[in-house]
């Protein structure tokens, strides 16, 4: 038999064509359809920090856990940092180290730690603050341990934003409608375009806002709500916040 023939994972097309769609228009970052979604993205970023500022209110001498920031060469990937007066209350948590991260904001303590098991003790920080994280933790068992973790360590409000599953565009992908179906239905639609590793859901799980609330009143007693943001009046992103005191 011959080597592979086993192997069901679709075929990335790899025609000069698709290589040169790939390079020049497709690759993150510098690809042409990527810098042409920049301006959203960065607009869509202020709209959910003023989110933040909104509905949490965060006091000047309180501290902040950032649970899922990056590594980026890009330091506005990390735009809480980037935008919070107050940098050197704030705790940052990766499960890979943060060399450049720690070489842009260096007052800022980096800690490396998986956001299902967080080595601190239950109400160490008055807000915990995680964007675009839950998706990538895996299962929905495994965001349901996230949520309880991140309720556990903080003792005043939790505030946290993911993509929704129900916006039209995957924002990882940029690829349209694939990602409402099931992984298998994602991997025979990624993997020949050269993102199969999207469909495995340990790498990426979004939700629904019903999903949402649901792991959030599983996670934590405190009241919360799910605030949907939009993009040309669809929810393109989920903004949950519980409040765990006044």
């Amino acid at each position: 038999m011959a080597p592979g023939a086993n192997d069901a994972r679709p075929r990335v097309l790899d025609s000069a064509g698709a290589r040169y769609f790939r390079a020049r228009v497709w690759a993150w970052p510098d690809g042409a359809l990527w810098r042409a979604t920049m301006p959203l993205v960065a607009h869509t970023r202020d709209q959910r920090h003023r989110l933040f500022l909104d509905l949490v209110a965060p006091r000047p001498a309180e501290t902040i856990l950032d649970v899922g920031v990056t590594d980026s060469p890009e330091r506005r990937a990390n735009f809480l940092e980037c935008e919070y007066p107050q940098r050197e209350n704030i705790t940052a948590v990766s499960v890979e180290p943060l060399r450049r991260f720690q070489l842009a904001f260096p007052e800022i303590e980096a800690v490396i730690a998986d956001g299902r098991s967080l080595p601190f003790a239950d109400r160490s920080f008055d807000i915990v603050y995680s964007n675009a994280v839950l998706e990538h933790v895996g299962t929905r068992y495994d965001q349901l341990l996230f949520l309880r973790e991140i309720c556990r360590v903080a003792s005043r409000a939790v505030f946290v934003a993911t993509p929704s599953r129900g916006f039209p565009v995957d924002s990882h992908t940029l690829i349209p409608f694939a990602h409402w179906g099931p992984p298998s239905v994602r991997a025979a639609i990624y993997g020949p375009l050269g993102r199969g590793s999207w469909a495995d859901i340990h790498k990426l799980n979004m939700l629904w806002a019903s999903e949402l609330e649901d792991l959030a009143g599983r996670a934590t007693w405190a009241p919360c709500e799910v605030r949907r943001q939009r993009v040309a009046g669809l929810t393109s992103n989920l903004v949950l916040v519980a409040h765990l005191a006044s």
